[in-house]
């Protein structure tokens, strides 16, 4: 059986140098050790050949078929087989990355070295192939060729290609071939983002990605393309495309906690991965390889640029020998003097062979001397996490949520807990699981134009239990206990029309009922349910007039966002609130100090011990209207242990 070499560094990398074949022949290969280099200027003396990332679905099937690898035996699975088959040459032998075989999975330490390098090796990359499973002989020509004629197809070709012309089944075969477990895949959003270019093999087709984007944001523009796919589709893969093909930074209102809660529908075998895979991606704007790749008409523009600021740089940067000192100034010379002389032909003849090294380079300088401080921010470095897989799955997690706290000096992570209709007992209840989906629900802190200051930026420090690192002490106001919860709100039994005041806010029927801030009920009910995006809403009663209609449906639209997944309840004084699907009477409404958005808590057996349920929208208490009430000496400081 196979034994891997130990890496020399933390920036070495295996290389697979894919032996040429047909079809079915037997695979053949060897392993090649490669490093990225240390010192951001010796990047150009890179001895690392041009290679193709593969892109794949692992599968739970074990490693039965045997491959020669340097002369031994290596097992693999059916799926990286045809992946590898699916890549190779017939004529040539060409190198290829492939993290199942490149990477010792029996190794913990090489796996966490190798995860932080990843974003490298796929921006690295000459291309990546995504090599799907096929669906069938029969479904080969209707899907396949139809895909790829209207991913290839110019934008202005469409309207003379419409798609509602395709066979009826095109329909369903186009969200199955969505469905495949690929689209699903959380490290897939960087592989593709990190790419220069990248291609789908699938049956025998090649398909550009950009062609597949194409298609799928023309399918999701109109609504009824998009509603014939939907109607077959059994998971989110189509929408998948569009957000892992975003190669810009990611931003958000938090957008570290914001990013892990958009990439919550993606899937991994390893729960693990679904914070290990998002710690290299950008969270606010970077220039990136693939840039330079792509900008060739600004390529030797960009070198002069960079080459003015390298000037000032010289004396801090050159350590190494006066040699290579002096070719690196010659060589900025040259350039300049090629550059503002225009002569482009002369640029072309003497630093054709040694522009990619130039770009590779400049493009090192750029990202970690020049912009040293500017550079986008990661998880990884933000919060100082590593893929180490010696970590249980709950120890990341936990880890994900306190650095977070520390960073932003908020108790905000909370509010990107969600239980279900349940509290998992094994689990830290404070803890956001990033492996459990939310599909629908929004984060109420993340809804549009929220300015949410329940404690009224009054913050008290947090701390871990000494008894167990699974316990959060907070301090904060207890408010009241939950009287009186509504069903879950879905999209079948949300109400509208007739029944608009059915359920909890029914009792409350009538124009001489008043909430406890003295507007009328029908008003905290409607700015309740749209979580008070909508706080100046007309009523929504029944009887309403027809020219309040246009109103209605944007509270109501408004309301479906925020109360979706989520229960209608009332306090024991009176107030109405929006709370988690695992709430229930008896929990108590808190407004925690560091949390700008009130938090339902369940009473423990134990003293001053707590189940965290989730976050709430109470209206009337989101402006620090309690913390008032505790400065006026009119409720009292609690602590709060949170299990």
């Amino acid at each position: 059986m196979y034994k891997y070499k130990p890496l020399n560094s933390a920036r070495s990398f295996r290389l697979l140098a894919l032996k040429p074949g047909k079809g079915d022949n037997a695979l053949v290969c060897e392993l090649h050790a490669f490093d990225f280099c240390h010192h951001p200027l010796l990047i150009a003396l890179s001895n690392t050949p041009q290679f193709e990332a593969i892109s794949y679905v692992w599968g739970s099937s074990p490693p039965v078929h045997e491959i020669q690898c340097d002369g031994e035996i290596l097992r693999i699975t059916e799926n990286l087989r045809a992946t590898l088959c699916a890549v190779r040459r017939s004529d040539r032998q060409i190198y290829v990355w492939a993290d199942a075989i490149c990477i010792d999975q029996s190794d913990l330490r090489e796996r966490k070295m190798q995860v932080a390098l990843m974003r490298d090796i796929y921006s690295r990359a000459e291309r990546v192939s995504i090599c799907l499973n096929t669906v069938g002989m029969e479904k080969r020509q209707v899907l396949g060729q139809t895909i790829k004629m209207y991913a290839t197809s110019d934008r202005h070709q469409w309207s003379e290609q419409p798609l509602y012309d395709v066979s009826s089944s095109f329909w369903s075969l186009l969200a199955e071939f969505f469905d495949n477990p690929w689209f699903s895949r959380i490290w897939v959003v960087q592989e593709i983002a990190e790419s220069k270019s990248a291609r789908i093999l699938f049956d025998g087709q090649e398909i550009p990605w950009e062609g597949i984007v194409c298609l799928v944001r023309r399918v999701l523009g109109d609504q009824d393309y998009a509603g014939r796919v939907l109607h077959f589709a059994k998971t989110n893969g189509i929408r998948n495309v569009l957000f892992m093909n975003n190669r810009e930074t990611f931003s958000a209102y938090d957008p570290i906690p914001a990013l892990l809660q958009a990439t919550r529908a993606f899937r991994a075998s390893d729960p693990r991965d679904k914070v290990f895979a998002m710690l290299e991606k950008p969270i606010k704007r970077t220039r990136t390889y693939a840039k330079f790749r792509f900008l060739q008409a600004r390529k030797y523009a960009e070198f002069s640029v960079q080459s003015i600021s390298l000037l000032c740089l010289l004396s801090a940067t050159f350590e190494s020998s006066p040699a290579e000192s002096r070719f690196w100034c010659l060589l900025i010379s040259l350039g300049f003097v090629a550059h503002f002389l225009r002569f482009d032909q002369l640029i072309r003849v003497i630093m054709w062979d040694i522009c990619e090294r130039l770009t590779n380079f400049c493009f090192t300088v750029d990202r970690l001397i020049l912009h040293k401080y500017q550079i986008s921010d990661t998880i990884c470095s933000a919060l100082s996490i590593a893929a180490d897989y010696s970590l249980t799955t709950q120890s990341v997690y936990r880890m994900v949520a306190t650095r977070l706290m520390e960073r932003s000096g908020t108790l905000n992570i909370l509010s990107y807990v969600h239980h279900g209709s349940a509290i998992d007992i094994t689990f830290p209840s404070w803890v956001p699981q990033w492996d459990v989906a939310t599909p629908g629900i929004h984060v109420l802190i993340a809804l549009p134009r929220h300015q949410y200051q329940a404690s009224a930026g009054v913050y008290h420090k947090w701390s871990l239990s000494d008894r167990s690192a699974d316990h959060l002490q907070v301090q904060g106001l207890r408010f009241s206990t939950v009287s009186a919860t509504s069903d879950i709100f879905t999209s079948e039994r949300f109400p509208h029309g007739p029944r608009m005041n059915d359920g909890v806010f029914g009792r409350y029927d009538g124009a001489e009922d008043t909430y406890p801030t003295g507007i009328s009920m029908a008003t905290a009910w409607t700015a309740t349910l749209t979580a008070g995006q909508l706080a100046s809403a007309a009523k929504a009663k029944r009887g309403l007039a027809e020219p309040q209609l246009p109103r209605y449906h944007r509270s109501l639209a408004a309301a479906q966002r925020s109360s979706y997944g989520r229960r209608q309840f009332f306090t024991e004084n009176g107030y109405m609130g929006l709370g988690p699907a695992a709430m229930r009477e008896g929990d108590l409404v808190c407004v925690l100090f560091g949390g700008c958005i009130p938090y339902i808590l369940r009473p423990t057996d134990t003293d001053n011990m707590y189940k965290f349920v989730g976050e709430s929208y109470v209206h009337g208490i989101m402006n620090g209207e309690v913390i008032n009430l505790w400065q006026q000496g009119k409720i009292t400081k609690n602590r709060f242990t949170l299990c």
